[in-house]
């Protein structure tokens, strides 16, 4: 029942996910992003067109305003150059009634002009020039100078006209470059067409003006002056015209229709028609001039059209910068007026378009929000939602409407489920067919739930099994084996009975496994657990710890007797050879016994007590049972003791450690050839300790490869110190090293920092390695040496014949001495043994290899030694172990008892 409804809660899961998944795409924020992304970008090159539009409208306003503020000074100039020619004339008559003999007045009142004025004309000019404000373009100081000049008489009147010449000119040339400017100006907005025609008739009529005022001074010098004046007059007389001629020809063709009754007084007036006819009668030759009183009087008359000539160009050049100040300020209001139409009407459109924009995403959007709550309810596992109405575009529409089909198809796979779950194969909506392949798909799972059902509960067996049980052999593992053990301990608790716990652990299991692979490896684990089980009482649990650790846990158990018993029916099981294929491997085991008489333990402390049994059964030799009692705990806490005093003693340094040096001499000559290095311990309160009572205890922690550093130190201080020693330069130091510490993979670090740091010859130190150690683990022993050796330094096998090595291994390993265990130079006497140590002789040396013999004592046993080929040795019978001090005092005194004796 229970696989039926997980299967039908799995089938709406992914039903649901799927759906989620699809819904998740109609995020209406996300939708309606999209939408106003589609709109909103041609709307924004719209506006952006727009906005250069309604710029360019902008300028051509600020241009027109522009124009319109620099208007009162054209006016001003037009005032400053009109109020200037006024006052120049004065200056003259002054000049020619000075030529004719006349007084001022009088020449004025024959030509019509009146010098009592004279004083409002400076006035008017005054004010011309304030008009401008700081824009003045001449040094009013020096007009104020001329005038004073004038009025005293200091002044050639030659001198005066020519300095309001110049006045004049530089008025002009003002007015033409700012009529200039303006009209650049005016050319750049939209229809300054008319600005411009008013600019450029202004200009001509100024240009008029000022060459109409110049012809009337070029006939006052032919008619008035000196006749040495009449050429230049005539000359000056004929540019003036043709100026004056090119600028009405310009105003005619620039003039706007405002112009034309200005224009057309100035050509038809009676004055100024007499002025010009007496100008062509002056270019033809016939110059009439002033010589008696009748023909000043003609020329009055004449003069007098003149000034009213020059009187109509004024009101003509006022007329026109009136007609430019009207058309700037009509000019600068349209194109202002055109500037906020532009920018309303771009405003009003982009605001419709975007309005519609938005108008027609909702159009959109509406549906699918409402088509994403209704899925968020079905996600939830809602189905009672009502139907979708059909609105929107034509796909939403048709979204809605597929929408509304799955939601009746998951109403219906719903019921279906639940028929399932429950396991009514007879529900009527069984029947019920889903449209498509989902239909056929629950109609196909119906068929197969039953199988499934079968094979999800066979599953739930084989993971259970699996929990429980190791893998290759079938056994308890260990999660199984700690449960075991705490239930028998609970039982225990209940009757009385007492527990047995026995861990077992494979002798030279490691050995076979790499001799003859992992494969042969797996077939002897599988072969001792099968015996174990043969071997055991009914009811005993076997268990496969892990590696070649098995467990066996025995209820029940009447005495120890019965308990060690046991442990040795399954030492003898497992020590019978085991044939695995071509092979015949015998490995041994070794166990740890731990008793819980009462129940009133923890299981983890009682597999810790038989560890502890295991372990001290292991150092003790092959193939033995131990039993954990108050005597190993006792020899424990010692060991406690020993590793925490030591781990002090390593501290403080030379306070309590020390090392002694042993020589090694030539079997022959008996000369010195090194030493080996021995660590001491003097402990306080106890005295010196022996080194096989705190070795062991060092390696079976991190703390040997401290006590390794510490001997490292100090024997190169040592060989260091020697080097400098004319007797003992040539010596070789050998130091102990931890197998832990050489299968680290950091010992040849150490070794290099500790001859670095003490300055010592890395040729005249030796590492000695137990063979032991080599065969733990061959290929990383065998790195480390190589990198040792490396470094110049030299390699021995210690305590060589006491692990097996064979012949085909010392071959392999990177070696430069063998010493010779002391079991085997005990025995030297005895043919067999002799023969072992000359054949390890002879090897040693075919290889090139140096042959050592330790725990020499006798004559007997040297000689014997000389007799195999032994190359050094090393004991009692040479010397005992001292310190460096005594060892430097024997050496010199050894030294010199040779010499003694070859001098005799």
């Amino acid at each position: 029942m229970r696989g039926v409804q997980h299967l039908a809660a799995s089938t709406i899961t992914g039903i649901r996910e799927r759906l989620t998944q699809k819904t998740t795409g109609f995020k209406p924020a996300r939708v309606l992003t999209r939408l106003l992304w589609l709109v909103t970008v041609p709307v924004v090159a719209m506006a952006a067109l727009s906005g250069i539009l309604v710029a360019r409208q902008r300028t051509s306003a600020e241009r027109a305003a522009r124009v319109e503020r620099h208007m009162p000074g054209v006016n001003a100039l037009v005032a400053l150059d009109e109020a200037l020619h006024n006052e120049q004339a004065s200056v003259v008559i002054i000049r020619e009634a000075a030529d004719l003999h006349l007084t001022p007045r009088a020449l004025g009142q024959l030509i019509g002009f009146d010098l009592d004025v004279i004083g409002p004309r400076r006035a008017a000019t005054d004010a011309a020039i304030r008009g401008l404000g700081r824009a003045v373009p001449f040094d009013v100081r020096v007009l104020r100078s001329t005038r004073a000049a004038i009025d005293s008489q200091t002044v050639d009147p030659t001198e005066a006209n020519a300095a309001f010449t110049a006045f004049d000119t530089e008025v002009a040339a003002t007015l033409d470059h700012l009529v200039h400017h303006l009209g650049q100006d005016a050319n750049d907005v939209n229809g300054g067409r008319a600005l411009v025609d008013a600019l450029e008739a202004l200009d001509a009529a100024s240009t008029a003006l000022r060459a109409g005022a110049a012809q009337t001074a070029d006939m006052a010098d032919l008619a008035l002056g000196p006749q040495s004046r009449t050429p230049g007059a005539l000359v000056a007389l004929g540019r003036d015209g043709a100026s004056y001629a090119r600028a009405f020809e310009q105003l005619r063709t620039y003039r706007p229709h405002s112009l034309d009754g200005a224009l057309r007084r100035v050509t038809t007036a009676p004055g100024p028609l007499a002025f010009e006819q007496a100008v062509t009668a002056a270019q033809e030759g016939r110059v009439t001039r002033a010589s008696t009183p009748q023909a000043i009087v003609d020329l009055s008359r004449r003069f007098g059209g003149a000034f009213e000539r020059d009187d109509l160009l004024y009101a003509l050049v006022g007329r026109s910068a009136k007609l430019v100040n009207a058309t700037a300020v009509r000019l600068r209001t349209h194109e202002q007026d055109r500037y906020r139409r532009a920018v309303a009407y771009v405003a009003v459109l982009g605001l419709g378009v975007l309005l519609a924009a938005l108008a027609l995403a909702l159009t959109i959007t509406r549906p699918l929000r409402r088509l994403v709550a209704h899925a968020g309810a079905v996600t939830d596992g809602r189905l009672d939602v009502d139907e979708l109405p059909p609105r929107g575009p034509r796909e939403t529409r048709l979204m809605s409407s597929a929408f509304n089909d799955l939601v009746a198809n998951l109403r219906l796979l719903e019921s279906k489920t639940n028929a399932l779950a429950g396991c009514d194969f007879d529900d009527p909506v069984l029947g019920q067919r889903l449209p498509g392949r989902l239909g056929q798909s629950i109609e196909d799972s119906v068929r197969v739930l039953w199988g499934s059902i079968e094979e999800r509960n066979a599953l739930q067996e084989r993971l259970a099994d699996q929990a429980t049980h190791d893998p290759l052999t079938g056994m308890y593992n260990r999660a199984a084996a700690i449960s075991a053990i705490e239930q028998a301990l609970a039982r225990s608790r209940r009757t009385g009975d007492a527990v047995a716990l026995l861990h077992v652990d494979l002798d030279d299991f490691k050995l076979a496994n790499d001799t003859h692979g992992h494969e042969i490896g797996d077939r002897v684990l599988r072969e001792v657990g099968a015996r174990m089980g043969r071997v055991v009482r009914a009811g005993d649990v076997v268990a496969r710890l892990g590696s070649d650790e098995f467990l066996v846990l025995a209820e029940r158990i009447v005495d120890i007797t019965e308990a060690t018993t046991l442990a040795r029916r399954v030492v003898d099981a497992v020590s019978a050879p085991i044939s695995a294929g071509i092979h015949r491997i015998t490995v041994g085991a070794s166990v740890g016994v731990a008793l819980a008489l009462d129940g009133n333990d923890e299981a983890l402390p009682l597999l810790a007590r038989a560890d502890m049994a295991l372990d001290r059964a292991k150092r003790r030799g092959r193939s033995l049972v131990e039993l954990y009692d108050e005597s190993l705990q006792e020899q424990l806490l010692e060991r406690a003791d020993i590793e925490h005093a030591l781990s002090a003693a390593l501290t403080r340094g030379d306070d309590e450690l020390s090392l002694h040096y042993q020589p090694v001499t030539d079997t022959v000559t008996g000369s010195v050839v090194g030493c080996e290095a021995l660590l001491r311990w003097d402990r306080p309160g106890h005295g010196r300790v022996p080194p096989d009572a705190f070795i062991p205890v060092a390696e079976t922690s991190p703390l040997i490869v401290d006590v390794d550093l510490w001997v490292l130190d100090t024997a190169t201080r040592q060989l260091a110190e020697w080097s400098r020693h004319a007797d003992l330069r040539d010596l070789t130091v050998a130091v102990n090293v931890s197998g832990r510490h050489l299968l680290g993979r950091s010992l040849d670090t150490h070794v290099r920092d500790a001859l670095e740091r003490n300055g010592a010859d890395p040729g005249h130190l030796v590492l000695e390695i137990t063979e032991t150690v080599l065969l733990s683990d061959l290929p990383t022993a065998a790195s480390q040496l190589e990198s040792l050796r490396a470094l110049g330094i030299r390699v021995a096998i210690d305590d060589f014949g006491t692990g097996y090595t064979s012949l085909a291994t010392l071959q392999q390993l990177p070696i430069d001495t063998i010493k010779i265990d002391r079991s085997f130079v005990n025995r030297i006497d005895e043919p067999r043994d002799r023969s072992l140590v000359r054949m390890v002789t002879e090897l040693g040396h075919q290889l090139g290899v140096e042959i050592v013999a330790e725990g020499v004592e006798t004559g007997d046993q040297r000689n014997a030694l000389a007799d195999t080929g032994c190359d050094a040795i090393q004991g009692f019978l040479v010397c005992r172990p001292v310190p460096a001090g005594d060892f430097t005092a024997w050496c010199e005194a050894r030294a010199r008892d040779h010499a003694n004796r070859e001098a005799s």
